[in-house]
């Protein structure tokens, strides 16, 4: 996988609260009885039947969460149908990635060879190897991510590239802090690493913003165009991570 993005890509993260102002201001509304517009009573449980507006209005309400669920990034694992949407977000974007993305040699691949990898990649994860990712807003791809056994039982590494058209919107560092929260929910890890080289400042940027730590440096040989065979090493401890939530 990965371990840039765009260079320009800046800005602040939040991770989000565990609790939604949504979902609070729902269950205190269960609490009142008065969710989804209908109001009870401790005494009277009678639900009258909706009227037209209401129905409009739910039917509106729907549509609009349907359109914002559309719009929000989210990650999983590549299924076999997903290898047409793979190719062509790769291809699109291989000026962007060539110059820190190795695996960018490889390309382009023909589709068999695609939904193989793919294959691969679910067989590894099920056997509890690396995990890899999409990335997606709706059905479209914005990127591929993962989760990397690299650094022994107690450690996971971080990849990540965006597509050249979803550049500079934090798409990196949202997934990042995904990507650590789901690290940490295997018992047995105890530290997150992000591995970027020391002028891939795009990348550098990413777990700045997330509060990882650079522990250090180390080299590597050089396998892509603008890469100089050193690279920083980000980390986070399950207890800084956690203890920041």
């Amino acid at each position: 996988m990965g371990k840039a993005d765009d260079p320009r890509e800046r800005g602040s993260f939040v991770r989000p609260a565990t609790t939604s102002p949504t979902i609070r201001r729902a269950r205190a509304g269960e609490a009142r009885g008065d969710v989804g517009g209908v109001t009870t009573s401790a005494k009277h449980r009678r639900v009258a039947a909706p009227t037209r507006a209401a129905r409009s209005s739910s039917l509106d309400n729907m549509k609009s969460m349907i359109e914002l669920a559309a719009q929000r990034l989210a990650i999983r694992p590549w299924q076999a149908n997903d290898a047409p949407a793979l190719s062509v977000a790769i291809t699109e974007s291989i000026d962007h990635l060539r110059p820190w993305m190795s695996w960018i040699a490889t390309e382009p691949r023909s589709l068999a060879e695609r939904q193989s990898m793919i294959a691969r990649w679910e067989k590894e994860r099920r056997a509890g190897g690396d995990m890899v990712f999409g990335m997606f807003i709706g059905a479209v791809v914005v990127g591929g991510c993962g989760l990397h056994r690299r650094l022994g039982p107690d450690g996971l590494e971080i990849g990540y590239w965006v597509h050249a058209a979803h550049v500079r919107r934090g798409y990196a560092a949202r997934v990042a802090a995904m990507l650590t929260s789901v690290a940490f929910s295997f018992q047995e890890i105890g530290l997150v690493e992000i591995h970027c080289d020391r002028a891939n400042h795009a990348s550098q940027g990413v777990p700045r913003r997330l509060g990882f730590a650079l522990v250090g440096q180390q080299t590597k040989p050089v396998q892509a165009p603008n890469e100089t065979g050193l690279q920083d090493v980000w980390r986070v401890t399950r207890s800084d991570w956690m203890r920041d939530a």
